[in-house]
């Protein structure tokens, strides 16, 4: 088959064609103006202060040789700044949080409401705003539990059970953690030796409650004495790490706690790499509980004494909190209501440990155990109160403290209550994502981190259709928000988290109106009419209407969607459609075509003057175009992306023709099915006229160039013949210096070079000046903001310590059409204490002024005495 389009045109239009990043996402790439080869072999020059190693010059000639192009920290300007903070700088910090946890208490013993649900709640885990999933060790319930807790002082104002929600195969639930990877949560079964069940973990969706999958747990843990067994479970703020415990030794490591001594229990660590692979066990390591201590309980005329770990808390850092659980009683009583239970809270120190995954029995085993730090005691004397669950709940508003959820098994006498305390001593920074469709990475969450951690979340699995109504076109686009204020587009986003964050990914739709021109449905004629008689329409040739019922491709296009696709024009020769001249804008031709192949004896059809392109599919199933190659060469083009397409197949195809006043430099961009083809014979755009993307130059142009007729010649059958014109208007924003930035690069600058300026409009940008058309590589030096026609890359130009002691660093490059959150983003501060050791985040913020153009990025922590090397890395923006 071949496609033949004339086009006229009196205007040309700097706007391009909202074109599908997504299917193209090396179109727009744009590069300084000097070879990235020439930039890398730059030294780069780092702030080195004091107790400088010779390993350190070493590893430091090396590293700048082949560090980051875009922003290394140079050495200190000579001068007065130099002189100011010579001293402070020899002795830059690490940054990482390493100050003392400490625990205090907020709420104490908050009765549950209501007290006829979850009368057993043993494990408590959060996941997210005020929601709480807790498990109940006497029945097969996960219920959500609502927990509100002021940010101000770490009080809990209100708590509530909801109804249980029940789940299939578990027994006895000791432990719960959510997981943000997945949203589901994750729970620990207690070993039964009287029902023959081993402790066992299951992954439970607590929407339904449905039993997903298991995780493997080693088989050592069979040794658990009865209702000694998995009592605690926790899940890392990231999602990667897993831990559980035995709640007292197990038999083949020695006895339960008694009156003098305390029982060696072990710590189960799982880690996996996405949410999407099971737990795998990574190492155990031997813990030490208290003794009981005084005299023993005496309950239903049977002893039951008992100290051991109750709950687990991993916390972002890596750390992890245990919650002991010592139950005794000052006298032989046989009423269980004047038990008295004493809780500690720990942190482990898992240095020097040994990893005891081999050991079969540490009964007079060589091995050391993790050390414990006791952070907190409480006890209840007067009532019975039984807490059993603990979990890291969320931020407050003081400095470095989140909260600290505990909850108590009820039992037959037990007081069912919350407590609340304020954990200090760690900046914690959360993280939420949504969506509307795709897969997230890393997930859902919430997650939880350090304060000033870099992260790169992103979304897949994401179809980006171009769906038509009769007078409109959909183009869909990823569109994400930070905090619901800052905006930016694509597949991936790098952030600094700080504080508690809400990264939103949306899909966004720009409708544009594009009037039809003519529109060939061939439903409204009655079959067997002939356009060599004139009985349809504008259409003349050999061609006949006939009753013809196929299914509309799945992937997007242009059929009317009124019509039911029983009728086509059937095509045994030649046909042609004329096409009167419109105004101005620029064409577009959308219609639906059964594939005939060309046949290995056929000859390749003659294309007459003044076409501007022709379409035939080659013997094997691959489009070919007739257009001008990159080199300007003029014949057949192959659009071999991996596509084939099979002989009677129905497709959709849209050609978009770019208007111009200058003859022969017309481009189209051709899609079958929704997908564009990307090849070395093509073009990035019709501005910027680089091979390798998806516009093509047509074969012949006019001073006027419009679309005027539109002709078939071969076997084939068509439908729904739709022409519409176009504006393909660019979004632009100007910014405080009058010039207009299109993802902070001068337009002026890239009209000057040739470039595109339009990778894809999502907005008017008058109406939300917050969005920016953003399409370019995300590896663009532009990202850093500077001249591109300045003679040395990016850099930072001074360095000094402020009367806060804070570190500030000066920048020659501004993102002024970028907001403070996003800025901090895209300038990044890493620190390491040698150039051997790995990079840490350091947390800061940035400024930025237009006389001088620089940005100003301070610490968020005064600096300490100790040396330190420092880099700035400006992060990819999407």
């Amino acid at each position: 088959m071949n496609i033949a389009g004339h086009m006229q045109d009196t205007l040309r239009h700097l706007g391009r064609a909202a074109v599908n990043t997504a299917t193209h996402p090396r179109r727009y790439a744009l590069h300084y103006g000097l070879e990235a080869a020439s930039l890398a072999a730059r030294p780069g020059r780092y702030v080195v202060r004091r107790s400088f190693h010779a390993a350190d010059a070493a590893i430091g000639a090396a590293f700048t040789l082949a560090g980051t192009i875009i922003a290394l920290v140079p050495a200190a300007p000579a001068g007065a700044v130099l002189t100011l903070a010579a001293a402070a700088i020899a002795v830059l910090p690490s940054m990482k949080a390493k100050g003392a946890l400490s625990i205090t208490q907020a709420t104490a013993n908050q009765q549950r409401s209501p007290t006829t649900k979850g009368v057993e709640l043993s494990g408590i885990t959060w996941a997210g705003g005020d929601l709480y999933y807790a498990v109940d060790d006497a029945d097969t319930n996960l219920y959500a539990v609502t927990i509100s807790v002021s940010r101000d002082n770490g009080t809990i104002t209100a708590n509530s059970v909801g109804n249980g929600v029940h789940v299939s195969g578990v027994y006895d639930m000791e432990g719960c953690a959510f997981d943000p990877l997945t949203g589901n949560v994750w729970v620990s079964c207690e070993y039964n030796a009287n029902k023959g069940k081993d402790a066992l973990i299951f992954e439970i969706d607590p929407a339904t409650g449905r039993n997903l999958r298991s995780a493997p747990v080693p088989s050592i843990y069979k040794n658990c004495y009865g209702n000694f067994s998995l009592e605690a479970l926790t899940i890392s703020g990231d999602g990667l790490t897993m831990w559980t415990c035995n709640e007292e030794a197990l038999s083949v490591d020695g006895e339960k706690s008694s009156q003098d001594a305390g029982s060696v229990v072990r710590l189960q660590k799982f880690t996996r790499a996405n949410g999407l692979e099971n737990w795998k066990p990574d190492g155990q390591w031997a813990y030490l509980t208290e003794p009981v201590g005084t005299i023993p309980l005496i309950y239903n005329n049977d002893t039951k004494t008992r100290c051991g770990v109750a709950s687990l808390t991993a916390l972002p850092d890596g750390s992890l909190l245990t919650l002991e659980r010592r139950c005794y009683n000052g006298s032989t009583y046989t009423n269980s209501t004047s038990a008295r239970f004493v809780n500690f809270i720990y942190k482990v120190d898992f240095d020097g440990a040994t990893d005891t995954s081999n050991i079969a029995s540490l009964k007079n085993a060589d091995y050391t155990r993790v050390k414990k730090t006791l952070l907190h005691t409480f006890s209840h004397s007067s009532t019975m109160r039984n807490y059993e669950g603990m979990c890291l709940g969320p931020r407050l508003n003081i400095s470095n403290t989140s909260s600290l959820i505990l909850i108590a098994d009820g039992g037959s006498y037990a007081y069912k209550t919350v407590s609340s305390f304020k954990l200090s001593g760690l900046n914690i920074a959360s993280l939420t994502t949504t969506s509307t469709g795709g897969t997230l990475s890393p997930g859902p969450g919430p997650f939880r981190y350090l304060s000033g951690t870099n992260l790169t979340a992103s979304i897949s699995d994401v179809d980006y259709p171009s769906a038509y109504t009769n007078n409109t076109a959909s183009i869909t686009n990823v569109l994400w928000t930070f905090d619901n204020a800052t905006f930016g587009y694509g597949n991936s986003a790098s952030l600094t988290l700080t504080g508690d964050h809400t990264l939103n990914w949306l899909f966004n739709s720009s409708n544009t109106s594009s009037p039809i021109d003519d529109a060939d449905s061939f439903e409204t004629y009655a079959a067997g009419a002939s356009a060599a008689d004139g009985e349809v329409g504008a259409w003349t040739g050999d061609g006949e209407v006939m009753a013809f019922t196929y299914d509309t491709p799945a992937s997007p296009g242009y059929p009317m969607p009124k019509d039911s696709h029983t009728q086509v024009l059937d095509i045994d020769g030649s046909v042609a459609r004329a096409y009167a001249n419109t105004t101005n804008g620029n064409d577009r031709i959308d219609l639906m075509l059964q594939v005939t192949r060309r046949q290995p004896d056929s000859q390749v059809p003659s294309i007459p003057d003044g076409t501007k392109l022709a379409i035939q599919c080659a013997t094997n199933g691959v489009l070919e175009l007739y257009c001008r190659d990159a080199a300007g060469a003029l014949g057949w083009v192959s659009l071999d992306d991996g596509r084939s397409f099979a002989q009677g197949e129905w497709i959709r195809i849209s050609i978009a023709l770019d208007s111009t006043t200058v003859p022969g430099e017309e481009f189209a961009l051709l899609r079958v099915n929704g997908k564009a083809f990307e090849t070395a014979s093509g073009f990035h755009a019709p501005d910027a006229p680089t091979p390798g993307g998806a516009w093509y130059r047509t074969a012949a142009g006019s001073a006027d160039g419009r679309i005027s007729s539109l002709s078939f010649n071969g076997t084939t059958k068509i439908d729904d013949v739709i022409k519409t014109t176009e504006a393909w208007t660019p979004e632009r924003a100007a910014a405080a210096d009058g010039e207009t930035y299109v993802d902070g690069i001068p337009l002026s600058w890239l009209e000057a070079n040739g470039y595109g300026d339009e990778p894809q409009a999502l907005a008017d940008a008058t109406a939300n000046p917050n969005l920016r058309a953003l399409g370019y590589t995300a590896a663009d030096i532009f990202d850093s903001g500077i001249d591109p026609e300045a003679d040395e890359p990016f850099q930072v130009t001074s360095i000094s310590i402020n009367d806060e002691n804070k570190l500030e660093l000066t920048f020659n490059g501004v993102r002024e059409d970028l907001g403070n959150a996003a800025r901090d983003a895209l300038y990044p501060v890493l620190r390491r204490s040698r150039l051997s050791d790995p990079e840490e985040a350091v947390g800061g913020t940035t400024s930025y002024t237009l006389s001088p153009r620089e940005t100003r990025w301070v610490s968020d922590d005064p600096v300490a005495d100790e040396q330190g090397f420092y880099r700035v890395h400006v992060e990819p923006q999407r």
